[in-house]
């Protein structure tokens, strides 16, 4: 009997002690809930709740800019106007008073010859001609401009034809450059340029576009007067760059490229419409100083977005921004 009484005893403090633990358990289990339900509830109200949109996206209205297309070309400058000096027999040079690229006027000296001599100063307009016998001449400068060409010492001989040395205007001055290809058929002469050479840059005009295109390059040469009214460092056969506009657009909307997007291949930015913002396709032209042009898609006034329009097109924030008034 005892040992019955005993074993319900046991089996009694068992279910009891079952049910305390079941019981503890949904207490548990309710609080877990109830915390989880909270907890999604706050996230969700976060969530809903607007962000400022000051720290996030920074937007510039539409403007209107200029844009050129430039081709870049190299060569060389030449002289519109140049004489040369010519030796037409041997001689030897007894006296030089010039430097190369010393300007001189007309009826300065330049040499003196030693020898029998025929000197001719051909220019391009015409040619004077002039002979001397067996004794020192002077040879004086036929016009005003630089010297060019100077490559004699005193003493040095000279061969029949020899240029012994050539006078520049540097107010006419041309840079003849060098196009390849289709670039040739953009360029129009009294199409405006910049010639580069060191530190100096100058303006220019495309004055001609040569006929004659190279077999084996393609190659067509291009003219550009240099139009400066000082007179420039430059002097023939000087290594330049020329930058020739081949392409003006005046007055065209812009915007600033960190405002434009790529959205699978089409270009497009976010524009500033009331109270949020919306993806628009723009079709652009050319790019200049950091800025874009704009063919079609935005009119004046409007803003873009510059800083975070990538959030607004790829995150979707654009969803949770609201715009401050």
């Amino acid at each position: 009997m005892k040992f019955s009484k005993s074993i319900r005893w046991k089996n009694k403090k068992m279910k009891n002690s079952w049910r305390e633990g079941v019981l503890k358990y949904r207490v548990l289990l309710v609080i877990f809930l109830s915390w989880g339900m909270i907890m999604l509830s706050c996230s969700r109200r976060k969530e809903n709740r607007p962000l400022h949109v000051s720290n996030l996206v920074q937007t510039v209205q539409v403007t209107r800019r200029s844009f050129n297309r430039t081709l870049t070309a190299y060569g060389y400058i030449r002289s519109l106007k140049k004489t040369d000096i010519v030796a037409y027999t041997r001689g030897r040079i007894t006296n030089i008073w010039v430097r190369d690229g010393e300007k001189v006027e007309k009826g300065q000296r330049l040499l003196s010859l030693k020898g029998y001599y025929s000197i001719r100063a051909s220019e391009e307009l015409g040619s004077s001609y002039k002979k001397e016998g067996s004794k020192d001449i002077m040879k004086i400068a036929p016009v005003s401009g630089y010297v060019t060409h100077l490559t004699k010492s005193i003493g040095s001989t000279v061969e029949e034809g020899e240029v012994l040395v050539s006078i520049v205007d540097l107010k006419n001055l041309l840079a003849e450059v060098t196009v390849f290809g289709d670039e040739a058929d953009s360029i129009k002469p009294g199409q405006s340029a910049v010639i580069i050479a060191d530190k100096e840059r100058l303006s220019g005009k495309v004055s001609f576009i040569s006929i004659e295109i190279d077999r084996e390059t393609g190659a067509r040469k291009v003219g550009i007067e240099i139009l400066q009214k000082k007179t420039p460092k430059l002097l023939p056969g000087d290594f330049v760059k020329a930058k020739i506009v081949v392409e003006k657009h005046l007055s065209s909307l812009a915007i600033p490229e960190e405002a434009l997007l790529n959205d699978g291949g089409q270009k497009v930015v976010m524009v500033k419409v009331g109270q949020t913002y919306e993806k628009r396709p723009i079709v652009i032209g050319l790019h200049s100083q950091g800025y874009v042009e704009v063919l079609s898609g935005l009119s004046d006034g409007e803003e873009v977005v510059t800083t975070g329009a990538y959030e607004l097109l790829h995150r979707g924030i654009k969803k949770k921004i609201k715009v401050e008034d």
